[in-house]
């Protein structure tokens, strides 16, 4: 038989071109539903990633969650900060689609949004929310519309996009204007960190170091696990740092919660 008449191997091109399907699907596969929970094991330990409640939020009534993490820090933020502002004004800064604010809005006595983004505005105004449409810097905390004169928000809350240049010029923008008025006190500024990034670690231990002594600070981790996503599981930080003005101070003692939920004391 010639090599014009000799047949082609179909059957060994056919094989190559299914081991490579297969290997497309098993790559497929892995990277959307094994990697990521082997990434939250890492994270949170086997018995952690099951171990991590849902939100309050997912079984409050009317609540529709719109974006979903890391686009917003975790629903469990809400939870943290609900027992924080029950019956008083929580004013969060930078509040995107306003899932977090729209989760503590039922408990709290009144809760502000400052969004620069206009558009966000309009959608924070949907969900029947007191929104800020500008910079919050060019507000007055003691001058909030619908508050009597003189009475400022209990809770500021954020989580920035730059922690390293946002954290400690906002804060120190609030407690300057609350000290100045002699309101700080019962006050105080929660700041959220996200342990996935380089830069909310970076700035966590630094605003820690530098003010969780002199404003009485507090440290709280919250285990989360929403979904897939490589930033959508892990740790946050909730950094508390109190407005008392420093004359009505508590003392030169600060808190840390750790994971199990104890708290550790320790004088500087």
């Amino acid at each position: 038989m010639s090599d014009l008449e000799r047949p082609k191997p179909v059957g060994r091109k056919r094989r190559r071109v299914t081991q490579l399907l297969v290997l497309v699907a098993a790559c497929y596969v892995s990277y959307w539903f094994v990697w990521p929970y082997i990434r939250m094991a890492h994270r949170l330990g086997v018995v952690g990633m099951f171990s991590v409640p849902k939100s309050q939020c997912l079984t409050q009534p009317g609540f529709k969650a719109v974006d979903r993490s890391p686009k917003r820090s975790p629903l469990l933020i809400a939870d943290h900060l609900i027992p924080y502002t029950k019956g008083k004004v929580i004013f969060e800064v930078g509040t995107r689609n306003g899932d977090i604010l729209a989760c503590v809005n039922p408990h709290a006595k009144k809760a502000y949004s400052a969004e620069i983004d206009a558009t966000y505005c309009v959608k924070l105004e949907e969900r029947g929310l007191t929104v800020l449409c500008d910079d919050f810097r060019k507000f007055s905390p003691s001058a909030l519309p619908g508050l009597p004169e003189g009475e400022v928000p209990d809770v500021f809350f954020w989580w920035p996009m730059m922690a390293d240049t946002q954290n400690e010029e906002w804060m120190l923008h609030i407690r300057d204007a609350l000290w100045k008025q002699d309101l700080g006190a019962g006050k105080r500024v929660i700041i959220a960190f996200d342990h996935n990034w380089p830069r909310d670690r970076r700035n966590l231990q630094y605003m820690w170091n530098k003010y969780g002594v002199d404003m009485n600070g507090e440290k709280h981790e919250v285990k989360y696990a929403e979904n897939r996503h490589w930033r959508a599981s892990g740790t946050f930080t909730l950094l508390h740092l109190k407005l008392d003005p420093p004359r009505v101070s508590t003392g030169s003692i600060h808190a840390s919660k750790g994971k199990f939920g104890e708290v550790k004391k320790a004088e500087e």
